[in-house]
This record gives C-alpha cells, structure tokens and sequence, in this order.
C-alpha cells in the first residue's frame, strides 16, 4: 500500500497545490483513498470463506503463482485418485504431513501410507503423461 502511495503521488503530483494543504496532509488524503478503494473492490468480489477452499478455482486464485497452469495440472492429477489416496497426497504434499504422522492420524500401518501415496503418485504421473 505504502508503494502505490508514492507510485500515487509522483503520477498526480501536479495536482498537488501547497496552499490547500501540506504534503503530509496529501499523502495521508491519497494513501486513505487507495485503502478504501480496496476495501470497495472486496466487497464486490465473493468472500473468500463463502467458496470451497478444496475447489481448483479457490486453489488458483488464491495462489501466489501468477501462473495458474500448474495448480490446474495438480488438480488435474488428483482428479484421478480414489478420495482416501487423495486425501493422504493432499495432507502430504500441501498440508506438510509426514508419512507416520499421517499413518497416526489415519490409523494405518507406516508401510501402507508409503505405499498408498507412491501409488497415488505413478497414477497421477501416468495420467499427466497421457493427457487427461
């Protein structure tokens, strides 16, 4: 915000007039402005917490990549476990759950977690490399 208040400034300092107000006073006026032309811009948009966080449009949009191509090729993939494989290569790989945590959680043996999630991953590699 700090950056867009500046950026602001040096694109309209030439409107800036000294007798109206201080410098200070100008940057306090464009810096306010800014902050509620987003806070309008956000109520505008759906809220965050009203869309399913496990959906590939939540999951692109709120992605810092500016690329969405990989998070939809990972959704892709996944589209293709059965749910229990899904949900163990979710916890793994985005929720940073170890093997045995989630052999705890789930209350499976070590080695089948293991073998579930590589599984799961030819799968998902297999269906990357055909295409689907």
């Amino acid at each position: 915000m700090l950056h867009d208040t500046f950026y602001r400034l040096w694109q309209n300092a030439h409107r800036f007039d000294p007798e109206r107000a201080a410098v200070r006073t100008y940057l306090y006026a464009l810096a306010r402005n800014l902050c509620l032309s987003r806070l309008r811009a956000r109520r505008s948009r759906p809220v965050a917490a009203d869309l399913d966080e496990h959906h590939v449009a939540y999951q692109v949009a709120m992605s810092a990549d500016p690329d969405p191509v990989p998070a939809l090729m990972a959704a892709r993939a996944l589209s293709v476990l059965d749910d229990g494989d899904r949900l163990l290569v979710e916890e793994a790989f985005f929720g940073g759950w170890s093997h045995s945590e989630l052999a705890a959680r789930h209350g499976l043996p070590l080695g089948t977690v293991k073998s579930r999630i590589k599984r799961a991953l030819e799968k998902m590699r297999g269906a990357l490399e055909a295409g689907r």
